[in-house]
């Protein structure tokens, strides 16, 4: 498995990107990226799909200048980054080929544009894309500078992910259905082991996805990493506390993790662990 990440900037003014372990991520699909091109040699297709965090393969476009990546589906605050041709055992191809360093990311709805330097690591970096007021767009990556390879000129990106969620990439969604609720309301406690569930409180849209007993919440336009302690977790409860402020509730069997969602800050707090005779 493969990775790495960045950190983004205001228009048209250029930033550094912050270096770091990030642990929690989920992949894209394939068909969530449209690239500029992709370098074929023989039999082996350095395509988009190689932008998935478990193919050993690198995205190499057939041309450095001016490559190009689009993110359809761009349901994620941050996207991680991981730079150059990472193989296990040769350790010689990241310093051979070119690898990205200074990026434009042009907003396709809002027309915005931002522009990152990323550092010479294959280590993660993570680019912000979104605050917490904004929606989510398609997003354009443009490469428009690179770190010279030692002996190739083939620009290679690792991975691109998104900067939440568990290990395993989330599987397709299927089976979403509606659930309304009133706060305080016995249905509150959704059991979600076979199926994905969908709350609506006020206007925030609450979409919880079983990924094999891990719960992937995404709320209004994007995807929130709970961070869990549990193991797994069997139902889920959701309900306002104050205005913007909502507590999430994972249990299982007699384990009762607590968290607590801003919708002004758009960020989650892990507010406790704790052990009960009963789910909820």
């Amino acid at each position: 498995m493969k990775k790495v990440l960045f950190l983004v900037i205001s228009q048209l003014l250029m930033f550094s990107v912050h270096s770091h372990e990030y642990k929690h991520f989920l992949d894209f699909v394939s068909s969530d990226f449209t690239v500029s091109s992709y370098l074929k040699e023989g039999s082996v297709e350095y395509s988009a799909k190689c932008l998935s965090s478990n193919d050993e393969l690198p995205w190499v476009p057939e041309s450095a200048e001016n490559a190009s990546i689009v993110i359809r589906n761009c349901d994620t605050k941050d996207i991680v980054i991981s730079s150059g041709y990472v193989k296990a055992g040769r350790t010689d191809l990241y310093e051979k080929n070119s690898r990205p360093k200074k990026i434009v990311i042009e907003y396709q709805r809002s027309n915005k544009k931002k522009t990152v330097e990323l550092k010479d690591t294959s280590e993660p970096q993570r680019i912000n894309l979104f605050s917490a007021a904004e929606k989510s767009e398609p997003v354009k990556l443009i490469f428009i500078e690179n770190y010279k390879g030692s002996k190739y000129s083939d620009l290679c990106v690792n991975y691109i992910c998104k900067g939440v969620g568990k290990i395993k990439p989330t599987e397709s969604i299927a089976d979403i259905k509606q659930l309304e609720f009133s706060i305080g309301d016995s249905n509150s406690v959704e059991p979600f082991w076979e199926t994905n569930v969908k709350i609506k409180i006020d206007d925030n849209e609450f979409l919880i996805y079983n990924n094999n007993g891990f719960p992937e919440i995404k709320i209004n336009d994007f995807i929130v990493d709970l961070n869990m302690q549990m193991s797994y977790a069997e139902c889920i409860k959701i309900s306002r506390k104050s205005p913007g402020q909502f507590e999430i509730v994972l249990s299982c069997d007699n384990q009762k993790e607590t968290h607590l969602f801003s919708s002004e800050t758009f960020s989650i707090q892990n507010i406790k662990l704790e052990t009960s005779s009963i789910k909820f």
